[in-house]
């Protein structure tokens, strides 16, 4: 949907492809489609970009002129999540499936993709930071937050349970710390700064996924029963109409009787 005119366009896969994931490149308009294909006793994902200014759809290859595709061991992994830097430009590919160890694929700058090893563990949510290809995961075997290549987990001193909630602009890493999926304090790590580390203590837990993280740092916490948005560290609130869709670092994107509504901070 292009909110400047209200068109609608349709993206539409192969006849024998099947959508396992999507995901918009940050400040982009372009998104990155996962498409799965079962060939016989084979099943693979191949990856397109769909361009939506130009109404383009291609699919991703590399210098060689060879189609990006990942091999699946069966037709039940699926795409479970996607983590991307836009300063580097590398893409993480988390593949799972019930009852099995998650994959994870990383394609770089040239369109090439090789799986990347972690630590044994269930591998939780992902992120990259954006101005370096690092990732960052949950561990939750051990209920730590991790990074490829650092020698200990992201501690925040305190016990509970920690959940990622995402990685902003300047790559500050964002922690929530609770219990059954909500969160009560949330802490701001800066890998590089350490005396820049912030903790906000919220006034009622939330749930995980009523924080919102945007590109330039700032924390909102949706109250969905009163239509309202707080800014954490600020108190500020902003009532929007209707479903929240996204937040992002100019306003607040909400479904209203069929609408898409704008409100803007």
């Amino acid at each position: 949907m292009d909110t400047s005119n209200n068109k609608k366009k349709e993206i539409k896969l192969d006849d024998d492809a099947k959508l396992s994931a999507f995901k918009w490149w940050p400040n982009e308009n372009i998104i990155l489609i996962a498409e799965k294909y079962n060939d016989g006793d084979s099943s693979y994902l191949k990856f397109e970009s769909y361009n939506a200014k130009r109404d383009e759809k291609s699919a991703l290859s590399n210098e060689k002129n060879k189609e990006l595709k990942i091999s699946l061991l069966d037709n039940k992994y699926d795409v479970s999540d996607i983590a991307m830097s836009t300063a580097s430009n590398v893409t993480y590919v988390k593949i799972s499936k019930e009852g099995s160890r998650s994959r994870l694929y990383c394609i770089n700058v040239m369109t090439n993709t090789e799986e990347t090893k972690y630590p044994s563990c269930k591998l939780g949510k992902i992120f990259v930071e954006n101005k370096q290809d690092r990732l960052i995961y949950e561990d939750n075997t051990n209920n730590r937050i991790k990074g490829i290549g650092l020698k200990s987990p992201i501690a925040t001193g305190e016990n509970g349970i920690h959940y990622l909630l995402g990685i902003d602009g300047e790559d500050r890493i964002y922690i929530g710390n609770g219990e059954n999926q909500k969160v009560k304090k949330i802490f701001v790590i800066n890998l590089k700064k350490t005396s820049e580390n912030q903790k906000y203590s919220l006034s009622e837990a939330a749930e995980k996924s009523n924080i919102h993280i945007t590109r330039n740092g700032k924390i909102y916490v949706n109250d969905q029963s009163k239509n309202v948005v707080t800014e954490v560290s600020s108190g500020k609130t902003i009532e929007y109409k209707g479903n929240l869709v996204e937040i992002y670092d100019f306003g607040i994107l909400s479904k209203n009787d069929g609408k898409i509504v704008n409100t803007l901070f």
